[in-house]
């Protein structure tokens, strides 16, 4: 899905699609910092693949958690 949002954003496989939101985004930043959001979103839509660092800890604490809060939860309904 989120490739799908990237591509309709303009941030195609070949680069920014002339005439989309990215290119005129890219036209307002001028030169591209390494690592920047844009950056990032452009490698994502060129590749299709999306890497946030930080992001796969945040998914596996809250899974974790609801888990462990889940048990806790559960653990007294067999009194």
């Amino acid at each position: 899905m989120a490739f799908n949002l990237l591509a309709l954003t303009g941030f195609g496989t070949l680069g920014p699609v002339a005439g989309s939101l990215a290119a005129a985004w890219q036209a307002s930043i001028g030169n591209v910092a390494a690592g920047s959001l844009f950056a990032t979103l452009q490698s994502c839509g060129m590749t299709g693949v999306c890497f946030v660092p930080g992001v796969g800890w945040v998914v596996v604490t809250l899974v974790a958690g609801g888990y462990i809060y889940h048990q806790l939860g559960t653990a007294d309904d067999g009194d």
